[in-house]
């Protein structure tokens, strides 16, 4: 991902249960990286978690958009560490003040069954509407309506169990449109498939 540079020092915080831990694990070691392990303690206080970022220098920190509430509230403002958010809908007022307070943030999305992340976001400095962004490298990413065909750009999806757990869909971004269908034609494993899915915030979340 853009900013992600060789090397840097990764705070370790999220539970291994977690399948968003292999990012904090596996990108520092594959980049010649450092990884810094929080304590069970310490993941579930933020300011030993502010401490620890502090005692060790760590340049990159993850964790859902609920996990960096609890950071700011604690007093977060680390003008040198890239941040990344996912795991759930990042909110336009969230996306607004932790950018102010990082070197640079990125809002990324994936289901478990895609190893992690799938699209990402480098969210700017001025923040108007939060967006799902583009496929990582050598990944596509499809967006499909409930009768599995392509969502036209700037069209909306939903499906009607998607739509009872959320209240309302968004626009889709034209950058998200990819032809295609569930499953994809070509099987190839490196396309993403995101239907039926419901637009909240512009991060689609499937049922």
């Amino acid at each position: 991902m853009p900013g992600r540079a060789v090397g840097g020092t990764w705070l370790a915080s999220t539970s291994v249960s977690f399948d968003i831990s292999g990012v904090e694990m596996y990108v520092p070691l594959a980049s010649g990286g450092r990884m810094v392990v929080a304590s069970d303690a310490e993941a579930k206080d933020p300011a030993a978690l502010l401490r620890l970022m502090d005692a060790h220098e760590v340049t990159d920190v993850q964790a859902t958009p609920s996990g960096w509430r609890l950071l700011l509230a604690s007093g977060f403002d680390r003008p040198a560490v890239r941040a990344l958010v996912g795991g759930e809908a990042l909110p336009t007022g969230l996306a607004r003040e932790l950018r102010g307070r990082v070197a640079g943030l990125t809002n990324v999305y994936g289901p478990t069954e895609t190893t992690i992340w799938s699209t990402f976001w480098e969210v700017p400095g001025e923040v108007e509407q939060v967006l799902l962004g583009g496929p990582l490298a050598r990944t596509q990413t499809h967006v499909l309506d409930t009768s599995g065909q392509p969502v036209p750009d700037g069209g909306a999806t939903s499906s009607t169990s998607a739509a009872r757990a959320w209240p309302a869909a968004t626009r889709a971004a034209p950058a998200l449109r990819r032809n295609g269908s569930c499953p994809i034609p070509s099987g190839r494993p490196d396309h993403v498939c995101i239907a039926p899915a419901i637009w909240y915030g512009s991060l689609p979340v499937t049922r």
